[in-house]
């Protein structure tokens, strides 16, 4: 049967936050709220237009950690995106115990390595977790947690397609060969902060970063964060575009590919700007089972083809 929390959206839709308001508390009325996710979001979203933070974040935080356990995939991606953006949102709008209360019952870091929440949701969680431990200035939570939940931990610059960000973006690799490994650069990791170092000369282009990482056999998301033109490409494989030359476009994409076990090459273009270069990298499984490992990716120990190797 459909659920009754749903005439209270209905009622939100049209204006009527009383209405939408009793609608809610009747259905969580004597219910556990982790088995009405649909009337506990709709109570965060009006303590949240309300300014009423701490009900929010405790109601937001709530739904997410439901979650993981229903089985209607549907509502799922419909709800956590929102829910944990919302949670990242309001963490900093709350008093140090709240604080403390929120990050002890949510538990970010193991959260955000549910494969059943959407890769985006797990991406605000893994940011949540890993601001947590900045703010406590914990260094190795901070590794930990990065670490835990996918982040890149190992990326190294490898050379330039040429002087031209979004030109030389698709240029032939073989017209621009890499750099030798020992002339590589690594970014700055800082949990899941990425930091490409200033270019030689000052200015602007498309420059090539490569990680790697070991995995079992899966399905897996990359998700790249980066705010300009990207493409990223996997083994040497077809190259995927993030974002736009002409126009803004989505900050946060994410690539799903099926990998065998062992080692893979991922390869970043960025389109970069003369000042220093920040980006994110995720590989979130989409099924249960050990983390992803990032190595670094100038090992002699490859384990695909000489073809995929050598190419970008």
């Amino acid at each position: 049967a459909p659920d009754a929390a749903m005439l209270g959206w209905q009622a939100l839709g049209e204006g009527r936050d009383a209405d939408a308001a009793r609608i809610f508390a009747a259905r969580l009325e004597g219910a556990d709220p982790a088995s009405a996710p649909v009337a506990l979001f709709g109570r965060a979203t009006l303590a949240y237009e309300r300014g009423a933070s701490v009900a929010a974040l405790d109601d937001y935080g709530a739904v997410l950690a439901a979650l993981p356990a229903l089985h209607d995939a549907a509502l799922v991606r419909a709800l956590a995106p929102v829910a944990a953006a919302r949670v990242l949102a309001l963490y900093d709008e709350v008093g140090f115990s709240d604080q403390d209360r929120t990050a002890r019952s949510l538990r970010p870091v193991e959260l955000a390595r549910a494969p059943a929440l959407p890769w985006l949701a797990r991406v605000e969680l893994a940011r949540l977790a890993d601001h947590i431990a900045r703010q406590a200035g914990d260094a190795a939570a901070l590794a930990r947690g990065a670490a835990d939940d996918g982040c890149a931990t190992s990326v190294l610059e490898i050379g330039s397609l040429g002087p031209f960000p979004h030109l030389d973006l698709d240029r032939a690799a073989a017209s621009a060969p890499a750099l030798p490994a020992r002339q590589w650069r690594p970014l700055s990791v800082s949990g899941c902060h990425l930091d490409a170092p200033l270019s030689p000369d000052g200015r602007g282009q498309a420059r090539v970063l490569r990680a790697a990482v070991e995995v079992a056999a899966g399905s897996y998301q990359i998700v790249l964060d980066f705010e300009g033109e990207a493409r990223l490409s996997v083994d040497g494989g077809a190259l995927v575009a993030h974002g736009e030359a002409g126009r803004y476009g989505p900050r946060l994409t994410a690539t799903r590919v099926a990998l065998a076990a062992g080692r893979h090459e991922i390869t970043l273009r960025t389109a970069s700007k003369a000042g220093q270069t920040r980006l994110g990298l995720w590989v979130l499984p989409d099924d249960p089972g050990p983390p992803v490992r990032f190595v670094d990716p100038r090992s002699e120990e490859r384990r695909v083809g000489k073809e995929c190797r050598s190419r970008w």
